[in-house]
């Protein structure tokens, strides 16, 4: 029980705007209680991007992230 009080968790999902149906973001979100630390990525399958640029462009998929805190979210547009 306690281990788990300070496991991280980390969520990806799209979610898409209310103004535009078109426009979508990616979201990533630790829901867990714990910090992530040197946390990596592995694209399975690439989305058809707006502009022709792949998630594995961005530095966030390519590098990773070192610090990822609990409770906080990015979007990638």
């Amino acid at each position: 029980m306690r281990k788990n009080q300070v496991e991280p968790y980390i969520v990806a999902y799209l979610d898409i705007t209310e103004t535009n149906a078109k426009i979508a973001y990616l979201k990533t979100k630790n829901i867990g209680q714990g910090v992530a630390l040197n946390v990596k990525f592995k694209i399975i399958k690439e989305l058809n991007n707006h502009g022709g640029r792949k998630l594995a462009d961005y530095p966030y998929f390519r590098e990773g992230v070192k610090y990822f805190p609990p409770a906080t979210s990015t979007s990638i547009y």
